[in-house]
Order: C-alpha cells, then structure tokens, then sequence
C-alpha cells in the first residue's frame, strides 16, 4: 500500500510540475492612452467641478485612481504633448517652437513600445501634433484629423480596434474639442449658459489675440467659460463610445486606460484668456485618471505628481523597464498603496527657451519671468487662486525657491546638451491652422 501511495504521489507530482510548466502566461496588458486637449482638472465634476460636466469620466473613475493634484510642464500642446511622450522636460527634448523636430536619438513611448511587440495606432486632432515634429515615431500607423472634434476622430478609432487591432496593442487618442473656439454642438450649446442674453459670437475667436477686440464684461466672460464647460460635457459624451466599445470587445478587463491633458485654460484669473502666456495652476493643473488592467479601487491619490511621470508610469505598469533617461519617476507605488516619499518638486517651463520658468514646492508656486525680470511666489494652501504674490514679503522663501529651480533647469539643459532638435518649414496652410488658433500673430 505505502508503495503504491509514493508510486500515484509521484504521478500527481509530475502532472502538477507539467501543468506549471505548459501552463500559458497572461497576455501582456494593452494600454489606451487618451488626451483631451485643454482640459483644465477643476473643470471635471470628480476633481470639484459643481457643474455635470462629465459623468462619463466620473463613472470611469469609480474604478480608477484618481490623481487630484497633476501639472503639467508646459502649459501649450506641441511642448507639453512632448514630455509627455519622452518624460523630458522641454529644455531638454528641446520642441518649444512651432519650426522644431525631435531629435531622432531621444527615446519615446510608442517607441519603447513597439520595440517590446505591442501593435501601435494613434489617432489626434491637432496640427501641433504633427508627425512632422516626431509624435508618429513608433506607430504603426498616425492618423491627424487636425482640429475636427471627437465626433471625427471616434469612427476611425473603432474602425481600427474592430478591424485592424492585434494583442497587445497601444492605442493614443487624443482630441482637440474643449481647445478654443468655445463653440460646443448645438445640442449642448445653452446647457450650461441658458441665461445669457449678450451678442458675444464666439466663433473664430482663439487666444489673447482673439479677444482683444472684445469688450468684455462679467456676463461675456461667464459666457465663454461655460461655452468651454459645454466642450467638455460634448467630449464626456462622446468618450462613453469609446469605453463602451472597449467593454464590448472584451478589452477593457486586460486594458490599462489612462486619461489626461496637456494642460488647462484660463479665463480671466490673471487677465487673460487662453493659453501659452504664463504658468499658472489654471493652465498646469490637468487631470490623470488611471484605471489599471483588472480595475482599480476609485480613490484619489492626494499628491502632486507630474506631466513627465506618465510615461514611467505606463512602462511599469506593462511590465516593461523605464529608460534611465526618463526624468520622471513611475507612480506605479502610489497606485499600490505606498504613500511614494516625500513629493518631487515640480518644475515647469513655458518653452525650451524657458524664459518663464515656475517651480511648486512645499506649498509654494515660485515663477520667475527671465524677460522682465520679475519674479512671483504664492502661498498655495492659503491662496490656491495664486492672486497675492509674497515675492517681497517672503523673500528667504523666494530665494530658496529660486534656488531650486536654478538647479533643476540645469539639469535639464545639461542633459538637453546630448539632443540637436531639426527644423521644419511650416506650409502656409498650417501657418493659417496656427494663427486660427491664436498660437502665432
């Protein structure tokens, strides 16, 4: 009998050891990456927002974490779009202007990527994210609608996943709605401004410059921020179709789904309307809502973290080793439950020429603007609205600040010291593009 036992245990050993050994591995997770263009993070009824503007993002967030303190560290799309993708600051990958290139030795995420053997599609809509500047290197295929709106862009995104799609895959979509001119479809128009009753027409109006001939008052600038809620809420709706598909295509459970922006809006908060101009939390502060493959647990995350930690964050969550070149740091700790350490200092620039530069450390925003020679330093936990500057009273906290920032950009110039960005020649229809825009003069 004892004989027989050792004889049958020894079979059931083998059997175990057999099935550990031919037993399939997981797939490796896909990764959906979507970026909405302009979205600043108290505009998002999950961060604070008391206007529904977006209950389909507040449902995704049940089961996502949820960073409620991102900036970004640029505050226009060609520069901040490409830290986004290197995890480099804008004086190092050195795309601050609409006449560069990438330089083809910095290493990108659709990059890294494909290398690894995901299947690579991009679809966006916006002329700054041009495959002229380097944004469609690693992609198998990079699709532009330029400027057409979500509605334009979805088709071609679900025509990819049903038919072209092969496991594991990336996908980035990016859409370019909530971007000035403020004219949200009809349908959605007068839902958050029923009470207007100005002549304001809002169309073709984009940056500063669009609105200098505009005499404003209360009432107009109400109007044109929740024209801009009303962009937001039509975005909201139409990211359900992406979700949804995702879910009816059994992707979602096996899918990392990431959405972010890069970077927000101003609307008068410091005399202004758009972007591109200073460095402010309206125009830094941007949402990361980050649903890892399986789900997650629909907390918020209450640290600031930063645009250029993204990608880490995505190649960790893969599994796949993050460059030593990266400057950001992966969040994948946070997401865990590890309280991370103390938070990094967050460094800003306005381009790569950094002629305005901002730090947030310590809850303080120091910006300092090399042009005029003027520097700013705001007491966030007292002053979130950035409204009184301690520059002159606080001058101990100022130079410390400005200390810090000094060495930072340093870093990032000397590590940009490797890397020769190229030139482009802009055609005359993209320079029309840009100046509709309110992004040239």
């Amino acid at each position: 009998m004892t004989r027989r036992w050792i004889v049958a245990a020894g079979i059931a050993a083998a059997a175990a050891a057999a099935f550990v050994v031919f037993r399939p591995r997981p797939a490796p997770p896909n990764l959906v990456l979507i970026s909405i263009d302009t979205l600043r993070a108290d505009r998002v009824s999950c961060y604070g927002c008391e206007t529904p503007t977006t209950p389909v993002l507040d449902r995704f967030a049940d089961g996502a974490a949820v960073f409620t303190d991102t900036i970004v560290q640029s505050p226009w799309t060609l520069p901040s779009h490409m830290s986004l993708f290197t995890s480099l600051y804008p004086s190092t990958h050195k795309v601050g202007a609409a006449s560069r290139t990438l330089d083809p030795a910095v290493v990108t995420l659709p990059l890294l990527l494909r290398e690894a053997g995901y299947a690579t599609a991009a679809f966006v809509d916006a002329a700054f994210l041009s495959s002229r500047y380097g944004f469609s290197r690693g992609f198998d295929l990079y699709e532009n609608a330029k400027g057409r709106g979500i509605e334009t862009v979805l088709p071609r995104v679900e025509s990819w996943l049903k038919t072209a799609r092969r496991e594991p895959f990336f996908l980035f979509v990016h859409v370019f709605d909530c971007h000035c001119p403020y004219t949200p479809p009809d349908d959605v128009a007068r839902r958050f401004s029923p009470d207007y009753d100005g002549d304001l027409d809002l169309s073709g109006r984009c940056g500063l410059s669009g609105f200098e001939d505009a005499d404003l008052d209360e009432d107009d600038v109400r109007y044109i921020s929740q024209q801009y809620d009303g962009e937001v809420y039509a975005v909201d709706r139409g990211l359900s179709r992406l979700l949804g598909l995702l879910e009816s295509l059994g992707l979602f459970e096996n899918t990392v789904v990431v959405v972010t922006s890069d970077h927000g809006e101003e609307f008068m908060e410091h005399g202004r309307i758009g972007h591109t101009r200073s460095l402010y939390r309206e125009l830094l502060q941007v949402p990361l809502i980050v649903r890892p493959a399986g789900g997650g647990t629909g907390r918020k995350i209450d640290r600031t973290v930063r645009g250029i930690d993204v990608a880490p964050t995505l190649l960790d969550l893969l599994g796949l080793p993050v460059p030593e070149t990266m400057q950001g740091s992966s969040l994948r700790p946070l997401l865990e439950g590890d309280d991370g350490g103390p938070a990094p200092a967050v460094y800003g620039e306005l381009n790569e020429l950094a002629l305005i530069r901002t730090l947030i450390d310590g809850g303080y925003q120091y910006i300092a603007n090399r042009d005029r020679e003027t520097e700013e330093l705001y007491d966030l936990r007292r002053d979130p609205g950035e409204t009184r500057n301690l520059a002159a009273e606080r001058p101990e906290v100022a130079r410390s600040m400005r200390r810090k920032l000094e060495e930072i950009e340093d870093r990032a110039r000397r590590a940009g010291a490797a890397f020769s960005p190229g030139k482009t020649d802009l055609s005359g229809k993209t320079v029309r593009e840009l100046k509709a825009l309110g992004y040239l003069q």
